[in-house]
């Protein structure tokens, strides 16, 4: 009899028990569940001070016009001499950039100077016989011209096309040291070792620095700190222009003008690596 209490007693208080506790569990599974913590994303910076390098190619259909005195203007108008030496330059070059940015939303303003190293040249020769002697004298007429180095600084205002995609625009100031020849050799048998003696044998040159503008457009890639970039300049430095007369008897009669413009277009690829970080938070 008083196992059979004991047990009667004990089923109860189990029962109460299991209600409890499953009362608790349903309060749990009726509570609400919090959103996961998502990462905060990341947004590409332009701003910042910058440093870099470049390599390119670059062309022109530059040409160097010549006009003459009484003696060479009937030689020009026959084609026994060259009015104009077609020469289009072309060649390598290669450098160094420094430049900064600020980036205001999705506008990227900045200013950029460089300096390139190469050689864009070009140069022509055309043999003509002249009536200076008898027989005909051979000679050799020959122009060039070389651009051996360019420098740049622009203003660059761009847009990002995505938060590291950044297009620009370029232009402002550029200058560069531009070297011109031309010369009329005669071949023929008057021509001693030393000296065209006896009939015109004539060479001019100039050696200048130029001041003139450039402007381009591009597009740049940033990685981080790094950024990669693809770009067009147009560059435009201005005319040279000089004269050249026989060495040995000159005289009015024999000068030679000689005129030139110096424009080009390059296309080059470069890597920046910027001072400052590449994304904020």
């Amino acid at each position: 009899m008083q196992y059979s209490k004991r047990f009667g007693l004990i089923i109860p208080a189990a029962l109460a028990v299991c209600a409890t506790a499953g009362g608790d569990i349903a309060s749990a599974a009726d509570m609400p569940l919090k959103a996961p913590v998502r990462a905060v994303a990341t947004v590409y910076n332009w701003t910042g001070f910058y440093v870099g390098g470049h390599a390119g190619y670059g062309w022109s259909s530059n040409s160097i016009d010549v006009t003459g005195g009484p003696i060479f203007a009937p030689n020009i108008a026959a084609g026994r001499v060259p009015a104009r030496y077609d020469l289009e330059p072309a060649g390598f070059l290669g450098g160094a950039t420094v430049g900064a940015n600020w980036q205001i939303n999705r506008m990227v303003l900045g200013i950029e100077a460089d300096i390139s190293f190469g050689s864009i040249k070009g140069s022509k020769s055309v043999s003509t016989l002249l009536p200076f002697n008898v027989p005909l004298v051979p000679y050799t007429h020959t122009g060039e011209q070389k651009l051996d180095w360019l420098g740049t600084v622009r203003g660059r205002v761009g847009v990002t096309l995505a938060d590291n995609l950044l297009a620009f625009a370029t232009g402002g100031l550029a200058y560069g040291h531009t070297e011109t020849h031309t010369s009329n050799i005669s071949n023929g048998p008057a021509i001693n070792f030393t000296s065209c003696a006896f009939q015109p044998c004539l060479a001019g040159s100039s050696s200048k620095t130029l001041l003139g503008w450039a402007a381009g457009a591009g597009l740049e890639y940033g990685m981080g700190p790094w950024s990669l970039k693809a770009e067009y300049l147009h560059y435009d430095l201005g005319d040279v222009s000089y004269s050249y007369n026989d060495p040995i008897a000159p005289t009015p009669l024999k000068i030679l003008f000689a005129s030139t413009h110096f424009s080009g277009d390059i296309v080059r690829a470069g890597i920046n690596y910027r001072f400052a970080a590449g994304s904020s938070r």
